[in-house]
């Protein structure tokens, strides 16, 4: 007998076998070959048989509860199953379908609705068994069925569903920063295929607690998540408990069973309920509250609580929503805790009015408390807690920029008029200035004001000035080297100080001239916090250093926001513009007022007064034309080289450094040079350091002779007879020439004018008389002159 596998048929039917032996066998072997050529169909007939279709008897799904962690494998029993075949695992399966045959019609066929997964052939062909499976790692919880398609069908169909592939939950951890009753408990869990719908409840674990979820979580009240990672991998629960003991979790997915989680947790007691203040604070505004702020927490019977975790926060607020937290100082790292209250020391309002004091304390856990004071009606008081200051004072103004301009450009403080002259006169100079004791030892009034009169060949320049009287600078001086160029010092750097700790978040600026930044936070140096500062903002003033005109340029700084109100002391800042003086910079030197100047045209100084010496920096306009003018402009004290030279018995010079910018607006400096007693004349000298050869300014250098002043001690009166000479007797009536002598150098105007001759008794005769001189009671020295 011959065993033969024959070719699956194509369709079903009613089939015969046919057998034909093979052409060589025939050709050696039958004496008639030809008789076997043609095929030979069995009989009798009934061994004809029919071919049945393919097909799928039952289909089980095998594992119990899949997740999307283990393989979900399927058996399929039938006819004609081949390794062809195909398989899959549809998902979103709705709620609606409870059975096979209440699947959607669409189910397998649309991929679009119904997300189709393709499976894995584990073992059996034929009629026997048929394991399908399919792997967790591509597939997310939720509802399935199961699609079977044999070689022989044209669409797939259900085989089995609906079932549930049921998320994996792996564990739970603590997350919040405390395990007490009344705070918020935060649990994390992770897991595979986690969805925000998923719900957890919470079970006190016991003395007959058991590992059976479907016993223990029954109790259990379920609530919804939090949230979840978008990969589906963590999910976090937050709730608050008020018992005390240990618990477990039960996490019940939206897709599969309910898990509970071997994790324990233990809760301990929280005593604390709120906070109340226990001292209301009153305050004056900007000053340091006269009675601080005390906030204490307490448990439900209002006694003093503890927990060492907490932190406090103070807001200022003029109703129940409106909160100005930036008028209020309340410095935290001062206050003090001790584990149930805090007290405060040094908190200020800085506005005045009617306002309520809110405190927050934190809790671990996310635990929050609040409580709200009494009105607290604050009254006006001390503003002055803002201040700024800009480094460096005096921007330097390259000579690039000062020559360039082809028209007269005058300062808005200065007036100036040209006329014409055919002659050419002296250069005097008088300002307006106004000394101090402080500054000055000889001042003993404010001198008046005058003009200001400079004058070169064929034309005269008068220009009446009017100078403003400030105060000297307190910031810190600049460098005393001019900066080479303007590229060094192109902008100012200032700062806005608080001494409350609180200050305005923001400010205006406006400079009248340039342009400013606007202010923003900075950090104070060590030096500055030193010096009481707890706030500062930072902003760049740059000036506009083509208009010739600004010597100087103000700059106004204004709180915005509540602090609006509020005044920044310093406040206008002024900010110096420096050029680079020439050759018609002026000098000026004077005596003091009252005191003699000039003896026939020699200017003198009397010993041991002081020369006010003024030096104004100047820059000439339009040189070498009709229209030449000389701005007054500010300058760097270092530029000038100014010399004092005293005569005694030798010829001595020393120099004298200026300030590095003058306390004028328009830049003249004010130095006082004192005349030394011995000797015989002072030279004040005032040249130019920075240009070539060191010239002197005009109407330097300036000379004087020192003079004295004449004393009791050092005058002799000698008086003699005009008919004989004699120092001793005179005839009646007759003229007796006197002779004052001095042992210092004097000048006609000390000299007696209201002299008189006082006649003493002597004997009884009346014939004796003694002569004295009485000084002239206007004079420096009024004592009797033997």
């Amino acid at each position: 007998p011959a065993r033969f596998a024959l070719a699956a048929a194509g369709r079903v039917g009613q089939y015969a076998v046919c057998y034909r032996l093979n052409s060589d066998f025939i050709s050696t072997t039958l004496s008639n070959p030809n008789d076997n050529l043609l095929p030979r169909v069995f009989s009798p007939v009934a061994r004809r048989f029919t071919v049945l279709p393919a097909a799928v008897t039952s289909a089980t799904l095998l594992t119990a509860s899949p997740t999307v962690a283990s393989p979900v494998t399927f058996s399929i029993a039938g006819f004609g199953l081949q390794s062809v075949d195909n398989c899959t695992i549809v998902q979103n399966i709705p709620a609606s379908a409870t059975s096979l045959a209440t699947l959607p019609a669409s189910v397998c066929n649309s991929s679009a609705a119904y997300p189709q997964w393709p499976c894995t052939t584990v073992a059996g062909t034929g009629s026997t068994v048929r394991l399908m499976s399919r792997f967790a790692t591509t597939m997310a919880s939720g509802r399935y069925a199961f699609c079977y398609t044999t070689a022989s069908d044209s669409y797939p169909a259900p085989a089995v569903g609906p079932f549930v592939v049921g998320a994996l939950v792996t564990q739970v951890a603590v997350v919040s920063t405390a395990q007490l009753t009344n705070t918020p408990l935060i649990l994390q869990f992770t897991g595979i295929s986690l969805m925000a719908s998923d719900r957890v409840g919470l079970i006190a674990v016991t003395a007959n607690s058991t590992l059976d979820s479907a016993t223990e979580c029954v109790a259990a009240a379920f609530s919804q998540v939090g949230s979840v990672t978008v990969d589906g991998t963590a999910t976090t629960f937050t709730t608050t408990l008020t018992v005390a003991q240990t618990y477990r979790a039960c996490y019940q997915p939206l897709y599969g069973s309910v898990v509970l989680l071997p994790q324990t947790f233990i809760i301990g007691v929280r005593t604390v309920t709120a906070i109340t203040f226990v001292q209301q604070p009153s305050c004056a505004q900007s000053q340091t509250c006269s009675v601080q702020p005390r906030i204490a927490m307490v448990d439900a019977s209002g006694n003093l609580a503890t927990d060492t975790t907490a932190s406090i926060s103070l807001h200022l607020k003029t109703n129940a929503t409106n909160y100005i937290d930036e008028a209020l100082s309340s410095p935290i790292q001062s206050a003090l805790f001790d584990q149930n209250t805090f007290w405060f020391f040094d908190m200020a309002v800085l506005l005045a009015g009617t306002f309520y004091l809110e405190a927050r304390v934190s809790l671990s856990g996310a635990v929050t408390y609040t409580t709200t004071s009494s009105a607290i009606v604050v009254v006006a008081g001390n503003t002055t807690f803002l201040s700024a200051v800009c480094t460096p004072l005096i921007i330097f103004r390259t000579p690039e920029v000062t020559t360039t301009s082809t028209s007269a450009t005058t300062s808005t403080t200065t007036s100036t008029t040209t006329t014409t002259s055919t002659t050419t006169s002296t250069t005097t100079t008088s300002t307006t200035s106004t000394t101090t004791a402080a500054e000055d030892p000889n001042a003993t009034s404010t001198s008046a004001g005058s003009s200001t009169s400079t004058t070169t060949t064929g034309t005269s320049t008068t220009t009446p000035t009017t100078t403003s009287t400030t105060a000297a600078p307190t910031n810190p001086p600049i460098a005393s080297t001019r900066p080479a160029s303007i590229s060094d010092i192109v902008n100012c750097t200032c700062h806005v100080y608080s001494t409350l700790n609180l200050a305005p978040s923001s400010y205006t600026v406006v400079p009248s001239t340039g342009t400013a930044t606007t202010p923003t936070t900075a950090t104070l140096s060590s030096d500055e916090a030193a010096a009481g500062y707890l706030k500062k903002h930072t902003f760049y003033v740059v000036p506009n250093l083509q208009n010739l005109a600004a010597n100087y340029i103000t700059v106004s700084v204004t709180p915005q926001g509540v602090f609006s109100t509020q005044r920044v002391s310093n406040t206008p800042l002024m900010l110096r513009i420096a050029s680079t003086p020439d050759a018609n910079s002026l000098q000026d030197c004077r005596v003091p007022s009252g005191s003699p100047s000039a003896i026939n045209g020699v200017r003198v100084v009397r010993a041991g007064e002081n020369l006010t010496c003024l030096i104004q920096g100047r820059i000439t306009m339009n040189a070498g034309t009709s229209a030449q003018l000389f701005q007054a402009v500010q300058t760097f004290g270092n530029e000038y080289i100014f010399l004092t030279t005293l005569n005694n018995d030798s010829t001595t010079s020393t120099e004298i450094a200026l300030p590095n910018y003058a306390s004028d607006l328009n830049g003249q400096f004010v130095q006082y040079v004192s005349a030394p007693l011995g000797s015989t004349f002072i030279r004040v000298s005032t040249l130019l350091r920075f240009i070539a050869g060191t010239p002197f300014i005009l109407q330097s250098p300036e000379q004087f002779i020192v003079i004295g002043t004449p004393t009791a001690a050092g005058s002799v009166l000698n008086c003699l007879s005009t008919v004989t000479g004699s120092a001793t007797l005179f005839i009646p009536s007759e003229s007796i020439s006197c002779t004052l002598t001095s042992s210092v150098r004097i000048i006609s105007s000390d000299r007696p004018t209201n002299s008189t001759i006082a006649a003493t008794a002597g004997s009884s005769n009346n014939n004796l008389r003694r002569l004295s001189i009485q000084g002239d009671p206007t004079a420096t020295s009024t004592g009797p002159i033997p």
